[in-house]
């Protein structure tokens, strides 16, 4: 409810400002939350974490802000080693978020993995 409210406030100074300028505009009345902390310039102000750090606290954002239930990730297990991985997924089932990882080698299976592979010809094997 709060975004709503801060979201009518917002075009209703848009378009005072169109008005006032008197030009003819466009613009996107109906921001989603994410985009308008992109708009905004929303980042994380704490630059020491490490890769995984930042990862799950980009992870805890979506679910808890945005509602993201899924996230993919390409080539995951080239940047965290298995214990590090495994710390991501025990967060993740916590968080109750799905990962999709799409890695481009063979890897051994860890805890809380299910694995697919999908061939050249889009077959799965």
């Amino acid at each position: 409810m709060e975004f709503r409210q801060l979201m009518a406030e917002n075009l209703s100074f848009v378009e005072r400002l169109i008005d006032v300028e008197g030009y003819d505009l466009a613009y996107e009345k109906d921001l989603d939350v994410s985009s308008y902390l992109k708009f905004v310039g929303v980042k994380n102000l704490d630059d020491t974490q490490g890769f995984l750090e930042r990862l799950i606290l980009y992870t805890r954002l979506a679910g808890e802000l945005l509602g993201i239930r899924l996230i993919v990730i390409t080539n995951l297990k080239n940047m965290l080693d298995e214990e590090e991985l495994v710390q991501f997924y025990v967060m993740c089932n916590y968080l109750k978020i799905s990962v999709l990882l799409i890695e481009s080698t063979e890897r051994q299976v860890l805890e809380y993995e299910h694995r697919t592979i999908i061939d050249r010809d889009l077959c799965l094997i």
